[in-house]
């Protein structure tokens, strides 16, 4: 089964490629259809200078991980790790980890996604009675979800846009070239703007691809994207985890 990731690979031991490896599916892919420039990060430094004045931080992706620790340094971070009545709540195992490695602890991890990921910090914020507001550090296509659903519960919530997204450049002669060996059997989307970016340029190439190519989404939001672009969706992973995306797949397999 040859499948394609639509994402950037890591430079070391990465994740996606090394559990698919593992269990057999020898012949995977990646190539990110998005690129991606860090912005404000003038004013996450400042916010970063009195989070004292905060009760925690939301994050939803590494890039806004990423940003972060550009605005930031190793002394204000020790400080944010010392902080009582301040949370740091994430989506995903791997944005936990890329806190992890700062020194950080976060929370949320387990949601998966930001409807999820709202109701949780409803429950803990109110349940350590914070009176703060929080800050979700994000990308400029960020989805109003987590905001939007704090405000209702009468939570404060600000944010701050920390990195913008734009088409890879090199990605239709990156795809060009992987195509010209054979179509692949699986095509996996990990976010909803990388899924209408890729579905709308494809037509660059001449053929594109047949009706065998399954298509298969890293949650619901994404999936979404790609059906309204009148796509059939395969598979739908639960979270943004390798292992639920290897699942959806066995599934793809099996069937």
């Amino acid at each position: 089964m040859r499948i394609l990731l639509l994402r950037d690979e890591e430079p070391e031991n990465d994740k996606y490629h090394l559990l698919f490896n593992e269990t057999g599916f020898d012949d995977v892919t990646s190539i990110p259809p998005l690129d991606f420039e860090y912005q404000n990060l003038a004013m996450l430094k400042e916010f970063v200078n009195r989070i004292s004045d905060y009760a925690g931080l939301i994050f939803t992706s590494k890039r806004a991980i990423n940003a972060f620790k550009l605005a930031t340094d190793k002394t204000v971070i020790k400080s944010i790790s010392e902080m009582t009545n301040f949370s740091i709540y994430v989506v995903g195992r791997s944005s936990e980890i890329c806190l992890k490695e700062l020194g950080l602890v976060s929370t949320g991890s387990h949601t998966g996604n930001a409807k999820e990921l709202s109701g949780f910090i409803i429950e803990q914020y109110k349940s350590k009675q914070f009176e703060k507001p929080l800050m979700f550090a994000c990308g400029n296509l960020a989805r109003e979800t987590i905001p939007e659903k704090l405000t209702k519960n009468d939570i404060k919530c600000e944010t701050i846009s920390c990195y913008k997204t734009i088409p890879n450049e090199n990605f239709l002669n990156s795809l060009k070239l992987y195509c010209d060996n054979s179509d692949p059997s699986v095509i996996a989307f990990f976010s909803p703007s990388g899924a209408e970016f890729y579905l709308k340029q494809i037509k660059a190439l001449t053929d594109g691809f047949d009706d065998n190519v399954k298509l298969v989404a890293i949650g619901q939001y994404t999936a979404e994207a790609i059906e309204r672009l009148c796509q059939t969706v395969t598979g739908v992973a639960n979270k943004p985890t390798p292992q639920d995306l290897l699942d959806t797949i066995k599934a793809i397999h099996v069937s």
